[in-house]
Parts: structure tokens; sequence; C-alpha cells
């Protein structure tokens, strides 16, 4: 039998890793965060061949490694072919019960948006955001550094960090922030009107 739908999907490379490549998926498609115990077929069969070292779920990715002495020009078709069947079957294994759920995925997303460019900009600043939880669709995140007592924070969260999370995982319900010195609502500017005497 024939499959009938695809799994709209591409590669990426991933910087100073040239034998692995991230597979970016739709949201909702990864069945779990971290690594993966086992796969389903065809994929399983080049786990078990040796061609794929790793496979890595994250929020909307596969990272997948090939194993020393391969090379992704010689087998990305056959990868991707054997992807494209298996991403969407059942038999994905974790390593762990708790990288399972949509907590764990909502976690994965916001790890990566604190990594990448979003994070960028706060570390820029001489500023930090962590995790403080993830719970049922919630996020509260920590400011600290310079970032703990700005009046821009709200605006940083949400228009930087809310709006990228919400891209890798559409089910977040709501994200917060606390500072270092333990506000928990975030404090605006406010800009005053020159007057003229």
């Amino acid at each position: 039998m024939s499959r009938t739908t695809t799994v709209p999907m591409h590669p990426e490379l991933v910087a100073d890793q040239p034998q692995t490549v991230r597979w970016v998926l739709a949201p909702g498609v990864v069945p779990f965060a971290g690594p993966v115990r086992r796969v389903p077929q065809p994929l399983g069969a080049l786990v078990d061949d040796g061609v794929i070292q790793a496979i890595v779920c994250e929020s909307c990715a596969l990272l997948i490694r090939l194993a020393d002495g391969l090379r992704w020009t010689d087998v990305i078709g056959q990868v991707r072919d054997a992807l494209e069947a298996a991403v969407d079957a059942p038999g994905w294994q974790p390593y762990d019960a708790e990288q399972c759920g949509p907590d764990a995925l909502l976690a994965a997303a916001v790890r990566e948006v604190l990594a990448g460019p979003a994070g960028d900009y706060v570390r820029s600043h001489g500023g930090e955001v962590t995790v403080a939880s993830v719970a049922d669709g919630r996020v509260e995140v920590t400011f600290s550094g310079t970032c703990g007592h700005c009046p821009a924070t709200g605006i940083t969260l949400h228009d930087r960090l809310e709006a990228e999370v919400r891209r890798k995982h559409p089910a977040l319900r709501a994200i917060t922030a606390t500072n270092a010195g333990g506000h928990s609502t975030p404090r605006f500017l406010s800009i005053r009107r020159r007057r003229d005497c």
C-alpha cells in the first residue's frame, strides 16, 4: 500500500556537526522530546545497520547523526524516505517517560528558543533568562543580570520569547516572568512628553 500523504519536512545542516542534520517538521508531529530509544521501520533498519548513530527529538525537528565515516551526500535520499515513512508511524520510544507529553515538548521548545536568537538578544544586553517551571501548558521564566530589573522585560517576554515559543508550540497557554529580585509582574518603561516652557 502506498502512502497518500507526506509529512512536510526539510533538512538543515547543524553548525560544527557535519555528521548531524536537523530535519525540521511542523509543530505537533514530533512524538516526544529528547533522545530516541527505538524508531519504526524502515528508519529502524538504518539504525540497526549502523547508518544512523543517534536520533534526538526537538520540539519541531529530529536531529539525526550519521555513523562516523558516512557522508550525508551518499545517504540523504535514503534517510529522507525512511524518515517520511516512519515519522507518523507508531513505535517511537523515548528513553524516559518524562520525555513524553505536551509539557515535555513545551519545555523543549522553550529551551530551543532560549538557546537561539531570542536568547542571544537577551544575552547581548547582559541579561539571562532561565526556565523556572513548565506545567499545564504554562511557562514561567526568570530574568536575571541586567534584565532582572529592566523595565522592558515585558516587551522582551511577549514580543520575542512568547512569539518564538508559540511558533514551535502553538498550544502554549501562557508565559510569565519573574526576575532575580522577585518581581512577578513585568514593569514597563514610562515615557513622558517634554513640555516646553
